[in-house]
């Protein structure tokens, strides 16, 4: 790896609670994110419901403004500039979200519907057709692909169809947004193994937010876990496989099937309107001290590009009980 392709600084973006049906407030989806994704990387951030992936995935692809913070795109800054500059950072960027499937025109065949965007694209690399054939080729694509329409491919057919449509404006990083999450496990796992094939052809940077941290364990150089808008836990895919240190990506483990150091978070998500003093997760964590529901914790570094936010990473749920939260229950059963 060389030099930086993405730069996300104090990344932050909050929403009224109106819109996601909760009444008064704001949510903040975003809470000042930092890190950076260099030349052939890839980079996951995985969370459930509420972790902020999907705000943080149309930060960085200028589809949302930032509240504050800035992302910086291969020299460009995406946040914090006039509409023209914006519309001119999206060019770097292309974003493939869960509704992947939708973007695909049902009556044109996928030769067209790539041709169509090279075109859109002001491509240079020759005639449209021929691009088209190149790109689809790229991605993995069987020939045959090329003249056939939506419905008469797989789900893995489809998918490279779009990444090869996003490929054709040329971007200088890609993002995916859950692309898998509603496909069944033996359609993920054909996707995934389509998403590394393009690592294995492409130099093309990759930010993958997911929900299944066994999958971005597979795919990616290195992990990062993300909890109510903040990275709680960042390292090579070897270490949280086997050493996750915060409770949220040890949850993960087990809400995945992973293998690694398990725990299981009790009690009823919080209301998403109040930021609670100290951790974040504090009400939820099996571990957690007094010390959690006063002071936040920082993502410290505590091995060589292993760094958590959490005042006491890899504690155990049955270690002594001293100093915990008073009303917390522990789970005996990870």
């Amino acid at each position: 790896m060389t030099g930086v392709v993405l730069r996300v600084s104090a990344l932050a973006k909050e929403y009224a609670a109106s819109g996601a049906g909760l009444g008064p407030g704001v949510i903040r989806a975003v809470d000042g994110v930092s890190f950076e994704v260099r030349d052939r990387e890839a980079l996951a951030v995985v969370g459930g419901a509420g972790s902020g992936k999907t705000a943080l995935a149309r930060c960085i692809a200028a589809v949302r403004p930032a509240t504050s913070g800035h992302v910086e795109i291969a020299g460009t800054v995406v946040v914090g500039r006039s509409s023209r500059s914006l519309r001119a950072a999206r060019r770097r960027v292309q974003l493939v979200t869960e509704e992947w499937g939708s973007s695909l025109g049902p009556r044109r065949t996928a030769g067209a519907l790539v041709a169509e965007t090279v075109r859109a694209a002001g491509s240079r690399a020759g005639p449209s057709r021929d691009r088209a054939h190149e790109l689809l080729d790229l991605v993995g694509a069987e020939p045959a692909t090329y003249d056939r329409r939506p419905a008469e491919l797989s789900d893995a057919e489809r998918f490279m169809v779009c990444l090869a449509r996003a490929l054709a404006v040329g971007p200088a990083l890609l993002v995916c947004d859950d692309p898998l999450r509603r496909l069944d496990a033996s359609a993920r796992a054909e996707l995934l193994e389509v998403l590394s094939e393009l690592r294995r052809r492409t130099s093309l940077p990759i930010v993958y937010l997911a929900r299944d941290l066994s999958g971005a364990l597979r795919l990616c150089d290195r992990v990062a876990t993300m909890h109510r808008g903040e990275i709680v836990e960042i390292a090579e895919p070897g270490v949280l496989a086997t050493g996750a240190l915060h409770p949220y990506t040890r949850a993960l483990h087990v809400a995945g099937g992973a293998a690694g150091a398990p725990l299981v978070l009790v009690g009823d998500p919080p209301d998403p309107r109040v930021r609670p003093d100290g951790c974040t997760l504090h009400a939820l964590c099996p571990v957690a001290r007094f010390r959690c529901t006063r002071d936040h914790p920082a993502l410290a570094e505590l091995a060589r590009g292993h760094r958590v936010a959490c005042h006491f990473p890899g504690a155990s749920p049955d270690g002594p009980d001293d100093g915990r939260t008073p009303g917390v229950t522990v789970s005996r059963g990870a």
